[in-house]
């Protein structure tokens, strides 16, 4: 019987006592054996980074584990979403110049360039505002 005591916002750490009531860190990340650490480690982890208490008990620790891994929120990446900068810009530049060659990916040069031209950072930039232009220009017109 093992109980979770507390878990870390990611995940990545938790700590459980056995029945011997003996308290370990376990990592995910890094595998391994746990670390037998003192009640203490509990507590500093709860107050000072911000883990999680908990009060579940488990006949396993891969109980436990899955416990944990299936508690933290899960979130995806949505390219949309990412910052633009202009050195991503640039490379896009040389990307969109190898599409202008092929008529199946010469589409996806003007909904890339609208979306780097979104940017601040890039449409701020005359010179690559320019090429971007250039290259929506292009793609309407072969």
């Amino acid at each position: 019987m093992y109980q979770l005591l507390a878990k870390s916002p990611s995940g990545e750490m938790y700590f459980t006592r056995d029945i011997y009531n003996v308290v370990r860190r376990h990592n995910i990340l890094s595998g391994g054996f746990p670390l037998e650490v003192g009640e203490g480690h509990v507590d500093w982890a709860v107050t000072e980074h911000g883990y999680q208490r908990c009060n579940e008990s488990f006949d396993s620790l891969v109980d436990a584990e899955t416990f944990v891994r299936d508690s933290v929120a899960k979130t995806t990446l949505n390219a949309a979403d990412l910052p633009v900068t202009p050195r991503i810009a640039q490379s896009a530049l040389r990307l969109m110049a190898k599409w202008l060659d092929s008529p199946a990916d010469r589409s996806r040069i003007v909904p890339t360039a609208t979306r780097l031209l979104q940017s601040d950072a890039v449409s701020g930039d005359h010179e690559l505002r320019h090429e971007l232009l250039t290259f929506i220009e292009r793609a309407n017109h072969l």
